[in-house]
């Protein structure tokens, strides 16, 4: 179950990953909005296949932006971020981290 910090409108995006052995790792990305500004949440998840909830392993700094041109580009770094971390992960060390 997520928990989510933000409040007011929330867009979520994730990517998961299952694994051989049952655990899975999500790549969560949540923005909100208000009227005064973007916000963007990232962070990395375990769900283990125990049957336990899911457990956030890494939060990345977050990122706020006051114009929709400034908030396009911290995507644009959030997403660099996100990628970055998913082709260096050593996917056993997350799930065992987590454990």
């Amino acid at each position: 179950m997520r928990n989510y910090k933000l409040s007011g409108s929330v867009i979520e995006g994730y990517i998961d990953l299952e694994l051989a052995d049952g655990n899975a790792i999500a790549w969560l990305l949540d923005i909100g909005w208000d009227e005064a500004m973007w916000t963007i949440e990232t962070s990395i998840a375990v769900n283990p296949n125990t049957g336990e909830s899911q457990e956030v392993i890494e939060e990345f700094p977050n990122r706020t932006a006051a114009t929709i041109d400034e908030f396009l580009d911290q995507l644009e770094q959030v997403v660099s971020d996100i990628t970055a971390s998913a082709e260096s992960a050593d996917l056993a060390r997350l799930v065992s981290d987590a454990g």
